[in-house]
């Protein structure tokens, strides 16, 4: 049975994650999705290095671990640039419910990287998530499966669900050797540094285009970057205490938080096969605690 700080860590972590994605797609009416991207890694990175000197928390990573954050760094960028387009195109309904499952993608690629043994409550976990992201990212209307049938948006969230599964894989072992609170500042380094050197490449105007919309539009992308890397400090705490299965179930059913609420505040509405396909998603998490 996990202890009151772990499931704590855990839920905060819930919350963090599932209303950064509301605050997130609700920005996007005066903001691009690369704005987003990087608006609200540098608010969040702001934040942290004050705070990481006051408590002298600023080292550099350690050599043998450097090139595993940088990575973990970048591919955690391209999760992100991902995640803001599909919500750009699609519902936070649709679009953050795919993108979390990396936690049984991450399970699934650990059972072929480290050879876990596949016990049946975990294989029909693993089944019941990859049903239910078919009916999630699937527009059934129509007898034949054509591009078009795709949900709006399922497509990057898809990409963004792979990236984020290679991420967590990293996050472990790097936290555990560099701590959670400074490989979470070094993330966002990286995350900047990737983010303002592609604006600068491409040409990509860094101010909000005109509007009634944009101060509201950055106010909720900086909202979104302080939720979002308090999901991560939270997760990180956790993991270097506990096993992956038991933090997983917990903080991947964020969707529940994010659908709710989007619901409420967006408007967002969900036909009966895209809630199947959450619900179904939502037990395969679970059952990943009792494997």
């Amino acid at each position: 049975m996990p202890d009151a700080l772990t499931i704590g860590l855990a839920f905060t972590n819930l919350f963090a994650w599932g209303f950064a994605d509301i605050a997130a797609k609700r920005s996007l009416r005066g903001l691009t999705f690369w704005q987003l991207t990087l608006y609200f890694q540098a608010v969040s990175l702001a934040l942290l290095i004050p705070v990481s000197i006051a408590v002298g928390a600023l080292r550099l990573p350690l050599f043998d671990k450097a090139p595993l954050l940088f990575i973990a760094g970048i591919l955690n960028v391209i999760a992100y640039m991902f995640f803001n387009f599909g919500l750009a195109r699609g519902i936070v309904s649709t679009v953050t419910p795919i993108s979390s499952a990396w936690g049984v993608i991450a399970t699934t690629l650990a059972i072929f990287l480290f050879g876990e043994v596949v016990l049946p409550l975990k294989l029909a976990a693993i089944i019941l998530t990859f049903v239910g992201l078919s009916l999630l990212t699937v527009e059934w209307k129509g007898a034949r499966f054509t591009k078009t049938s795709l949900q709006a948006g399922a497509g990057p969230a898809l990409a963004a669900m792979l990236s984020w599964a290679a991420v967590i894989l990293m996050l472990k072992p790097v936290s555990q050797s560099f701590g959670g609170f400074e490989t979470i500042l070094w993330f966002r380094i990286i995350g900047v540094s990737a983010t303002a050197t592609l604006f600068l490449a491409r040409r990509f105007p860094v101010r909000p285009a005109a509007g009634s919309t944009w101060v509201t539009s950055l106010t909720l992308a900086s909202i979104a970057g302080v939720l979002d890397v308090t999901g991560f400090l939270a997760y990180t705490a956790n993991i270097v205490r506990n096993d992956f299965s038991t933090i997983v179930p917990i903080v991947a059913s964020n969707p529940v938080v994010a659908v709710l609420g989007a619901r409420a505040l967006l408007g967002d509405r969900v036909r009966w096969w895209q809630g199947l396909g959450i619900g179904l998603i939502l037990l395969g998490i679970i059952g990943i605690a009792f494997q």
